[in-house]
């Protein structure tokens, strides 16, 4: 058995972007996580971590296509890992260099409300899109 599964909680960095690849939407947004902790001498410390985050066509890329900077939401979906030429500038010419991009190919997005101190994210959602089961957005309760 094979399973390649993410699930983020965290806020969107900028609006998402759309765009027609061969007749199909592109949807695509950025997802920063972020950890703290205590380092040893008991200061605490903070990571922030951006994922790259694509909804391909269909319901759900319309949905996504709504989503605003500063969105708090919940991401399925697949890793996924792509290779492509990038272009660098040296000197007068430009030079391809092999790279690669690490994104989380979306099939599920609930937007949360805001955390409240005293109640957890998952009793604070409230709009919610499966691709996979296909339902409409939704009043979670």
């Amino acid at each position: 058995m094979y399973l390649n599964r993410i699930q983020l909680i965290g806020f969107t960095g900028k609006d998402a972007e759309s765009r027609t690849i061969r007749n199909t939407q592109k949807v695509s947004f950025p997802v920063a996580t972020s950890e703290s902790w205590q380092d040893e001498n008991g200061d605490w410390q903070k990571k922030t971590e951006w994922h790259n985050c694509i909804v391909w066509g269909g319901k759900l890329a319309a949905f996504a296509r709504t989503l605003q900077t500063g969105s708090y939401l919940l991401v399925e979906g697949k890793l996924a890992k792509r290779e492509y030429e990038r272009e660098i500038q040296a000197g007068k010419s430009a030079v391809k260099v092999p790279a690669t991009a690490v994104e989380i190919v979306v099939n599920k997005i609930v937007k949360l409300a805001r955390p409240a101190k005293d109640r957890s994210a998952s009793e604070s959602s409230d709009e919610a899109y499966d691709s996979e089961q296909n339902t409409e957005p939704a009043v979670a309760y």
